[in-house]
């Protein structure tokens, strides 16, 4: 099965989509490469706030690890 980006315009094979569940033939409607294209421009434009929220992870994370740990 072929299916065309709406992104690029490019068609690709079914293989080069994400699953989609609410998509009428199950895959996404952008090919992974344009989606890692828009994220990877996203995370450099926004690299700042995507460290702290990094940050902000590993803090709660490890909260949540020393909770279980104590008695």
């Amino acid at each position: 099965m072929r299916k065309t980006c709406r992104k690029c315009g490019r068609a690709r094979a079914a293989s080069c989509f994400h699953y989609d569940r609410t998509r009428k033939d199950g895959l996404a409607v952008w090919c992974r490469d344009c989606v890692s294209a828009k994220t990877a421009a996203w995370a450099a434009k926004n690299r700042a706030d995507l460290f702290q929220q990094v940050f902000r992870q590993r803090v709660r994370f490890a909260e949540i690890v020393d909770e279980k740990e104590s008695p």
